[in-house]
């Protein structure tokens, strides 16, 4: 049957070291706002990812409304990695520990013994090695950005780059490619006529299945920070999420679905997916924002993290594991890479801790070294 199905998908997360009244502000204006739509409006429907470093500073009240959303079909859990690592560069055993305890959370609070088939890794920074662990891990899906798999197809007809009748598959994982070009539209663009916007959407796709001689379903899926709900755009929730989906839910041409029917409903083909992230661009540092070589707080953070893990003892202690995840959250260099250097060094408290955890070395006056040299940076 010809029909488009849209999926709408929210990150939810602060960082670990997120000053209270900042994160108190975001949960009134935008978490508590977005549920509170959600239980007046049913035709909203969301994907949504929500952070263990967030979600254990939340209300019990609001966790209990995001579980009857779930119960009730109209949001769908993904899972993530606890404390926002980028997972690229992050040891296997860390980010297997994270996952499972992002999970655990989840099981608690929210989806009971059910499913969890999807995950959506910090960033969306994926490399291929990424999928055999999710594979290893039960994972029949993860969430990656499309710019760059469309890029390395510029030689099709741009009809045949973005993949919307079939899903790219690495390790036996479906790698759901969100657009990017849609997505960027919500977050900074003037989409506050829902309806139309919608319209727009489900006219695309209807073209493109032309073009594709396609007369079967395809699909578009949107995904972004929850914080761009009127924390980052004011009104957006009753200007654009509400009317959306509205005009999905009255449209006899698309549906309005959770990203695990987008999975299950499509045709998986082995696809060689490069290395991304929501903001690669196109000759760029596949990860640029947070390892770039020519960034000088970038590489000494870098080095740090690796230094670190090298001489951590095996097993972890409860105390430098909790260390590692607290500290090691992608935000740092980012921030740093936005101009926002007070915020870049919110994490040196934690990265001296970690120091000062090692016994004397020649490894532990470099990681001091290198702690003195991001607090001159961002001085």
């Amino acid at each position: 049957m010809s029909r488009s199905l849209f999926s709408l998908g929210v990150h939810l997360y602060q960082p670990p070291t997120q000053l209270k009244h900042v994160r108190d502000e975001i949960y009134r204006v935008c978490y508590e706002p977005m549920v509170a739509y959600m239980e007046r409006y049913p035709c909203i429907k969301l994907s949504m990812n929500l952070s263990l470093s967030l979600g254990e500073h939340l209300p019990q009240e609001y966790l209990e409304r995001l579980k009857a959303l779930y119960k009730k079909g109209q949001l769908e859990m993904v899972n993530t990695i606890a404390f926002h690592p980028l997972a690229p560069i992050t040891p296997r055993e860390l980010l297997v520990k994270q996952i499972r305890m992002n999970e655990d959370f989840y099981r608690k609070h929210i989806i009971d013994n059910d499913p969890l088939p999807g995950i959506f890794p910090p960033e969306m920074a994926f490399k291929q090695s990424l999928a055999k662990l999710f594979s290893d891990l039960g994972y029949k899906w993860c969430v990656a950005d499309d710019k760059i798999f469309v890029h390395q197809r510029s030689n099709m007809e741009d009809h045949l780059r973005a993949p919307s009748t079939w899903i790219p598959e690495a390790y036996g994982v479906g790698v759901l490619l969100r657009s990017r070009e849609r997505s960027v539209e919500l977050a900074f663009k003037d989409v506050f006529n829902g309806r139309r916007y919608a319209r727009e959407l489900i006219i695309g796709q209807k073209e493109w299945r032309e073009k594709l001689h396609h007369d079967g379903a395809s699909y578009l899926y949107l995904y972004l920070d929850g914080e761009t709900f009127d924390h980052h755009r004011p009104g957006l929730l009753e200007h654009f999420l509400r009317p959306f989906c509205d005009e999905i839910s009255e449209s006899s041409e698309a549906d309005l679905v959770p990203l695990n029917a987008i999975y299950e409903g499509f045709e998986k083909k082995r696809s060689c997916i490069p290395h991304s992230s929501w903001s690669s661009g196109v000759g760029e540092p596949a990860f640029h924002l947070w390892d770039h070589p020519t960034n000088e707080f970038h590489q000494p953070w870098n080095e740090f993290i690796r230094i670190a893990y090298a001489m951590a003892p095996s097993p972890l202690s409860e105390v430098l594991e909790d260390l590692f995840n607290r500290n090691f959250y992608s935000c740092s260099p980012w921030q740093y890479s936005m101009g926002h250097k007070d915020v870049a060094r919110w994490c040196l408290p934690g990265f001296q801790r970690i120091a000062d955890y090692y016994p004397p070395s020649w490894e532990k006056s470099r990681l001091q070294e290198l702690i003195n040299i991001m607090y001159s940076l961002t001085a």
